[in-house]
């Protein structure tokens, strides 16, 4: 595929609903569709999760597979994020979800958040540093935003389920660090959690088209969270999504003690508890808060100012709660030390 092919399916093709064309003679039975396999390795202790599904709404709203508000209007794939921007030196692996011939490539492109660049200097080149692959059939994959200098793989190239393919990276227009997987079957869009069947309303499940045990690796989670820490002042969400306040070391002297959590999926009538206290036990600061729309991020914080003395040494804690009817759906404690030396 030349690279003007690759720049209309990544601009898309049509709004999700041509889905509904896909009947009949373009896939003659089950048997006939792959079996993907996860295409991200990630380690337990990062955590990774899906923050994006495929758009199922035919209109100018959007909706994920389980009639969640996981995705945004017209996105045409699979989000396997990092919870945070530190992980990426990790070098997670993406790998190939199934096995098949590569057709394009690009490397070389930064990894830096979009809202921080001028958005002309990447026109055609959104999806960044990728790798496309043809599996037969009219079935082809793709890995957006892949960390620059990882793409593993030449055009041409004939490569196996689960080899390695790059990392996940924050190339092109990208806001957090994440691999967007995107299947097609004869240039049409489809869900790997629905499978190529027409448009039915979310919550009707189809044929996924991944093994069970990617099934079991990814699987649905509407809300959770992302990071949670300390900070010695009042912190900003983009410096905090850069990794400004991945290992803050409180001081005595700290203008602040400010405890931070950082969401996904929050949704409407959700209720937002926090707590932080000193090292004797008295509450600094305490917050009731209500959301009335469905947020795909959210970024709060509780603190409080110093006065003219140094913070008392010893141990500060967080606690925060996500409350959903008569659930708590997030549970957050953490510790922040000051010390005397």
């Amino acid at each position: 595929m030349n690279m003007s092919g690759i720049l209309r399916w990544l601009a898309g093709h049509g709004a999700v609903a041509s889905l509904a064309l896909l009947v009949g003679a373009a896939v003659a039975r089950a048997g006939d569709w792959p079996v993907f396999e996860s295409p991200v390795v990630c380690p337990p202790e990062i955590g990774c999760l899906i923050q994006k599904y495929v758009d199922g709404d035919a209109g100018p709203e959007y909706v994920d597979y389980r009639c969640g508000r996981l995705s945004s209007p017209a996105h045409r794939g699979t989000d396997f994020r990092l919870p945070r921007l530190a992980d990426m030196a990790r070098g997670v692996a993406v790998v190939a979800a199934a096995a098949g011939v590569v057709t394009a490539v690009r490397d070389g492109m930064d990894d830096v958040n979009v809202n921080d660049i001028d958005r002309d200097s990447i026109k055609g080149r959104d999806a960044g540093n990728l790798v496309m692959i043809d599996h037969g059939g009219g079935w082809d994959t793709a890995y957006a935003h892949l960390r620059k200098g990882t793409v593993a793989v030449a055009v041409g190239e004939t490569v196996s389920t689960g080899q390695r393919l790059g990392e996940i990276g924050m190339s092109g227009a990208a806001e957090f660090p994440h691999v967007h997987f995107g299947v097609r079957l004869k240039k049409t869009v489809v869900d790997p959690f629905v499978g190529p069947a027409p448009l039915r309303p979310c919550g009707v499940r189809g044929a996924p088209l991944w093994s069970a045990a990617a099934l079991a690796a990814w699987p649905y989670v509407p809300t959770g969270l992302l990071d949670a820490g300390f900070a010695g002042e009042a912190p900003d969400a983009a410096r905090l999504r850069a990794g400004a306040y991945g290992d803050i070391r409180l001081s005595g002297a700290a203008p602040a003690v400010v405890f931070w959590v950082e969401l996904f999926g929050v949704q409407p009538e959700d209720i937002a508890w926090a707590r932080l206290t000193a090292p004797d036990g008295t509450v600094l600061a305490e917050h009731l808060q209500g959301f009335e729309r469905h947020l795909a991020r959210s970024f709060r914080f509780i603190g409080k100012h110093r006065g003219g003395e140094p913070w008392p040494t010893g141990i500060y804690r967080g606690a925060f709660e996500l409350r959903r009817g008569d659930a708590v759906v997030v549970r957050v404690d953490r510790e922040a030390e000051i010390s005397g030396r």
